[in-house]
């Protein structure tokens, strides 16, 4: 465009008219103040923009313009190249297309009008901010400081799920849990899979609904064993997870009644499955207790013993099924 659509000033050569277009492009400068006022463009330009300026060939210019997340990212890496390897990862392409796709598009706008063209600039500003915040997000994380992380994505426009998102993923739970109250699921499970249950007790609310205050009394009743309060809790309970993990309390502290009633109340496929379990492995060990008692002056004491082992046998085959569907 700048060296057939626009005039041909045969005072300054190609590379000049085509660095004018560019620098007009990023900076909002006229194309003639770029071209014959490069000064006051330096002036209150950036590191890009100063580095368009010195380019010496068109192919450097457009090297420069494709890496232009050197200039954003410049502050956060220069000193950092292994963490600066990990972030470009991240940050590479986004930031590449945005930049080259907010350069096109003001590029096409500018001959229609100067309002849009500022607009669009303006837009591209902010969004370079964003990525500049994300980019800034990144670095904390790696550094291990969550929360100016978490400052950041803020800034950066994300939400309170991306950032209790990345609170859970650092296992910075409670955070989380303060930042998006329905990470407190995900947590009380994670620490069940890990068996860290301990861990619940430690767990806060602040300023949330009564039902997610209520659901984690309960988890910490069920990990304390507090039947009383577990058992006032069942009849309000609307928790299925909850219920569970409460069933399963009482199946570990051999209370398979209770655990009938919470099934009861919450048809769960693997409670059932572990009630039966715990079942067939009572029966069991009373089996090999009735077998072991048999007297060996019995007269019947062959007869008895034959009945036990095909009880036992009965059982094992039925505790190995139900192992199978766990």
């Amino acid at each position: 465009m700048a060296t057939t659509v626009l005039p041909q000033e045969h005072k300054y050569s190609d590379l000049d008219r085509y660095k004018a277009l560019v620098l007009c492009i990023l900076t909002n400068f006229s194309y003639e103040t770029c071209l014959g006022e490069k000064e006051e463009v330096l002036k209150r330009g950036n590191e890009l923009v100063k580095a368009v300026v010195q380019a010496s060939t068109r192919q450097e210019m457009l090297l420069i313009i494709e890496e232009a997340y050197d200039f954003v990212t410049y502050d956060y890496i220069q000193h950092n190249s292994t963490n600066k390897e990990k972030l470009k990862k991240r940050t590479l392409y986004t930031l590449v297309a945005s930049v080259l796709f907010s350069l096109t598009a003001v590029g096409m706008t500018k001959q229609y009008a100067n309002a849009q063209q500022e607009q669009i600039v303006q837009a591209m500003e902010q969004d370079m901010e964003q990525k500049n915040y994300s980019l800034e997000a990144n670095q904390q994380i790696v550094n291990g400081d969550y929360e100016k992380a978490a400052i950041a994505m803020e800034k950066a426009g994300d939400s309170k799920e991306d950032i209790a998102t990345m609170y859970f993923e650092n296992n910075q739970f409670q955070q989380a849990i303060d930042t998006d109250v329905s990470f407190l699921e995900p947590v009380i499970a994670h620490y069940y899979d890990n068996d860290q249950s301990e861990a619940i007790l430690d767990l806060t609310l602040t300023e949330v609904a009564e039902e997610d205050t209520t659901k984690l009394e309960t988890e910490k009743a069920i990990v304390a064993y507090d039947t009383a309060t577990m058992s006032s809790a069942l009849p309000f309970l609307e928790d299925e997870e909850t219920a569970v993990r409460m069933g399963l309390a009482y199946l570990t502290n051999d209370d398979v009644t209770s655990a009938q009633k919470v099934l009861e109340k919450f048809p769960s496929a693997s409670l059932e499955n572990k009630i039966k379990l715990k079942q067939a492995d009572n029966e069991l060990a009373k089996a090999e207790e009735e077998l072991k008692a048999i007297k060996e002056d019995d007269e019947k004491k062959d007869e008895k013993q034959q009945i036990q082992k095909d009880k036992i046998a009965t059982l094992t085959k039925e505790i190995e099924t139900l192992q199978n569907n766990e």
